[in-house]
């Protein structure tokens, strides 16, 4: 089935809202594009439609966020599942970290190679915003 024409150019946004997947800001004029039905069928914003190798942490980091707060489940694409591997490699090539850290490290590393989306429970999301915010400075 052929994606519409929303889906694959977006539009500009009309007023200002979160992302429904990420919880990023969208400001009026911001470009918005509509997932297929099959994905949920909300807006979302340019990096969580069109996610690309410069997807940030920062922006995986507060997709984590914006899905706990909603109890939701935590789906992460080959692009953010890299992201959030490479941070904790470097997590782990700095200091010793948990077994739940490093096999969560293991898992999406497993998951970035193979190309299989990672799904994330509630607390391996917590456990790694843990392990991300004990390497944030003040």
């Amino acid at each position: 089935m052929a994606q519409s024409w929303v889906e694959t150019h977006g539009i500009a946004a009309k007023w200002e809202s979160p992302c429904t997947l990420c919880g990023g800001p969208i400001a009026v004029g911001d470009r918005i594009f509509k997932l297929p039905a099959k994905r949920g069928g909300s807006w979302v914003c340019w990096t969580c439609r069109w996610p690309t190798a410069t997807t940030s942490l920062e922006s995986v980091r507060r997709k984590l966020r914006h899905r706990l707060a909603l109890h939701q489940p935590i789906g992460l694409n080959k692009t953010e599942a890299g992201v959030l591997a490479d941070a904790l490699n470097a997590i782990g090539a700095m200091r010793s970290t948990t077994q739940d850290v490093d096999e969560l490290r293991n898992w999406l590393t497993i998951s970035v190679d193979t190309g299989v989306p990672a799904n994330l429970s509630m607390d391996e999301a917590h456990t790694v915003l843990l392990a991300l915010d004990s390497e944030t400075p003040p």
